[in-house]
C-alpha cells in the first residue's frame, strides 16, 4: 500500500518517514534500503528519496557502501557502547547544570512533561507486569528522549542539543535491540525475567520518572551542582542496567 506525500517538502516527508521506520525497528539494523521500493511506498520520485537517504547517512542512521547502496547502521558494538556512555557522562551532567544556571519560565516544560508521562504510565493499569509491558516500555522510552532533549535544549548550547539529538537515536535503537532480544529469551533464565521487570513494570517506570523529577526540581531551583549530580547518578544507573541486560542476553544467546 502506498502512502501519499504532499508535493511540498517531499524530501522532508521521506526523511521523517524513513527515520521513524528505523527508530521503530521496522527497518532492522543491517537491512538494505531500496530507493525504488521507498519511492513506490511513499508515492514520490526517487530524487527526494535519495536526498532523504543522504541526510539519514549524515545522521549516522544509514551507511552507504559501494555496489550495495544504503543499509541501516548496525547495533552499537561494545566499544561504541562505552563511548556513548562516556559522552553521556561528560555532556549530560554539564547540560543539566547549565540548564539550572539558565533556569526561568521555560524550565516549567520539564515539569509539564513529567506530569504527563506519570499520568500515562499510571493509566496503563496496575496489571501491567503481566499484560502490557510493551506499552509501558514504549511510553517510557519516548518520554526519556523528550526529557533529555529538553534538558539539553535548556542548557542554552545549540551544539550540545544537536549532539544529543544525534546520539539519542543510537541509544534508542540499542535499547530496542536489547528489549527485543530479552523478549525472545524471556522464557529462559528466571534472572532475565526478573530483570525485565526493571524496564517494563509500572513501578520501575515511575522510579525512572522520579529520577527525572529530581533532576527537574534541581534545574527549576537553579541549583547547578545538584542538577549535575542528579543527572550523573541517573546516567550511571542507566548504564548499569544496560550492562546487566547485555550480560544476561549474551548468556541466554550462548545457552541457545
Amino acid at each position: 500500500m502506498t502512502e501519499s506525500v504532499p508535493k511540498i517538502g517531499r524530501t522532508d516527508a521521506a526523511y521523517e518517514a524513513l527515520r521513524a521506520k528505523i527508530l521503530r525497528n521496522d527497518i532492522r539494523p543491517g537491512e538494505h534500503v531500496k530507493i525504488e521500493q521507498v519511492a513506490r511506498e511513499l508515492n514520490i520520485s526517487q530524487t527526494p528519496v535519495r536526498e532523504a537517504l543522504a541526510r539519514l547517512e549524515a545522521d549516522g542512521l544509514l551507511a552507504k557502501t559501494r555496489f550495495r547502496g544504503y543499509t541501516a547502521t548496525p547495533i552499537l558494538s561494545d566499544a561504541e557502547f562505552e563511548q556513548l556512555f562516556e559522552f553521556r557522562q561528560l555532556i549530560e551532567p554539564w547540560a543539566a547544570g547549565h540548564a539550572a544556571r539558565n533556569a526561568g519560565p521555560s524550565s516549567s516544560a520539564l515539569s509539564d512533561e513529567l506530569d504527563r508521562i506519570a499520568g500515562e504510565v499510571r493509566g496503563v493499569g496496575a496489571d501491567i507486569e503481566r499484560e502490557r509491558p510493551d506499552e509501558v516500555y514504549s511510553l517510557l522510552s519516548d518520554h526519556d528522549v523528550r526529557f533529555h532533549a529538553l534538558v539539553s535544549q535548556l542548557s542554552g548550547n545549540r551544539h550540545v542539543a544537536d549532539s544529543y539529538d544525534a546520539m539519542h537515536c543510537h541509544m534508542h535503537l540499542f535499547r530496542n535491540y536489547l528489549a527485543a532480544r530479552a523478549a525472545v529469551a524471556a522464557e529462559g533464565p528466571d534472572e532475565l525475567a526478573r530483570f525485565d521487570g526493571q524496564y517494563t513494570t509500572q513501578r520501575a517506570a515511575l522510579e525512572t520518572t522520579n529520577e527525572h523529577r529530581a533532576i527537574s526540581a534541581a534545574i527549576i531551583a537553579g541549583d547547578e551542582e545538584r542538577a549535575a549530580r542528579e543527572m550523573r547518578a541517573h546516567v550511571s544507573r542507566a548504564e548499569g542496567l544496560a550492562r546487566v541486560r547485555m550480560a544476561i542476553v549474551a548468556a541466554a544467546t550462548r545457552a541457545d
